[in-house]
């Protein structure tokens, strides 16, 4: 992607701390002696604070879907007051180049190469072509690319019926085919394009049109076209809204989803025929096959979870870095909880990331709570959205003595 930045921007920029917090530490470990949280009733649904729970059983939810895991929280300590311009823009282009790395692979470090695997909404495979396009452009066809990108990204907002929100787009829909809404496959369904409010979508769908804006907003913000990037900076609320919305919603959404139809595959969506519905005449093999199920079943929701929080930090770096270089300052987003341990995120089966919560830690921990690592972990047992975080947070130089 270009990596125009605005050539009068300084050597620091103020990073805005908020005050201290005051919630506990939140701090959770797989599975070990006992199960400490199920899912609670819907009825007994309260942000408690979590601290140093330990689960016996990685089949039960209830220890990434949480409502307090879901929770933005603010550093404990002070943040250092300024930040090098070329470290802000190293941490851009490392989220730029996931996407890219998306684009080329199928998944990146925060889009799981099975989120999209059932379902893919028409939003995000425009996006998808969108960037593909934008990533293999050159002089003669940027502009062309562009407008395509401007188009699309009108479509998006016009689904959502954000237009009256955003002055500098203009959409309209049509009757047809809408590129930019997001039903599950490429199939015309009158229904899904009808105008809706992104607060009335489940967990799914709007995750699928936060990383469709998020990509627009990475390309038009750093291309360094002045059109692009003036519409673009007004629609960064819009996007800071729907991260917003879609992890304070998760807590109730995705908790009471889960909860409330446990044979239910959020990834797969309510049209599944989930796999309890066959080997009725065998009892003894339903009950095997539902086990085998349910266990995928509760990986799909964690890569759901997992995804719509490392979304969320990926997000609100793109467009915190974006307004640091601008305008010298920006107030820190905060942070969240995500899952740290190596190998976790890139368990290719519901056996494999299974095993792996049955072995111990896996490092389920609050973004700013991974300084504990630099004195009890190695580079190695962390994986790379990790890295990226922390490097954010805590900078180059103490990134590359601990790596050594």
């Amino acid at each position: 992607m270009g990596d125009a930045f605005p050539e009068a921007a300084p050597t620091t920029t103020s990073y805005e701390t908020y005050p201290t917090s005051t919630t506990t530490d939140i701090a959770m470990t797989a599975p070990a002696a006992s199960l400490a949280l199920e899912l609670a009733p819907a009825s007994s649904h309260t942000h408690s604070t979590i601290t140093n729970t330990q689960f016996a059983d990685p089949t039960s939810p209830g220890w990434f879907l949480a409502p307090d895991t879901f929770k933005v929280d603010h550093p404990p300590f002070r943040l250092a007051a300024t930040f090098p311009t070329n470290m802000l823009k190293r941490y851009s282009e490392r989220i730029r180049g996931w996407l890219e790395r998306w684009v080329r692979t199928g998944a990146c470090p925060f889009i799981h190469p099975v989120l999209y695997r059932f379902r893919f909404p028409a939003c995000v495979q425009a996006a998808f072509t969108a960037l593909s396009a934008y990533l293999d452009s050159n002089e003669h066809t940027k502009e062309i690319v562009l407008r395509i990108v401007e188009d699309r990204v009108t479509e998006l907002l016009a689904s959502m019926n954000e237009n009256r929100h955003n002055t500098g787009v203009i959409g309209v829909l049509n009757s047809g085919p809408d590129p930019g809404s997001c039903s599950a496959g490429s199939h015309s369904n009158p229904a899904v394009h009808q105008v809706a409010s992104f607060a009335q979508l489940d967990s799914f769908e709007q995750l699928a049109r936060v990383h469709a804006l998020m990509v627009y907003q990475s390309i038009c913000l750093y291309d360094g076209d002045i059109r692009a990037r003036h519409l673009a900076e007004g629609r960064i609320h819009i996007l800071n809204r729907w991260v917003a919305q879609m992890v304070d919603s998760a807590g109730d959404k995705l908790y009471y989803s889960v909860s409330s139809s446990p044979t239910l595959d959020p990834l797969k969506g309510p049209d599944d025929l989930t796999n309890s519905q066959t080997g009725r005449g065998n009892a003894s093999m339903a009950t095997s096959v539902n086990a085998l199920d349910r266990v995928e079943t509760v990986w799909h929701a964690w890569i759901l979870a997992e995804s719509m929080r490392r979304t969320w930090l990926a997000t609100t770096g793109l467009q915190t870095v974006y307004l640091m270089l601008q305008q010298t300052w920006s107030p820190c987003p905060g942070g969240i909880m995500l899952t740290t341990r190596q190998g976790v995120w890139d368990a290719q089966s519901a056996f494999a990331w299974e095993k792996l919560c049955l072995e111990g830690d896996v490092g389920f921990i609050q973004r700013f709570q991974t300084e504990r690592y630099f004195s009890e972990k190695r580079p190695a047992d962390v994986d790379e959205f990790c890295i990226g975080a922390m490097e954010s947070a805590f900078g180059v130089e103490r990134m590359e003595r601990w790596v050594g």
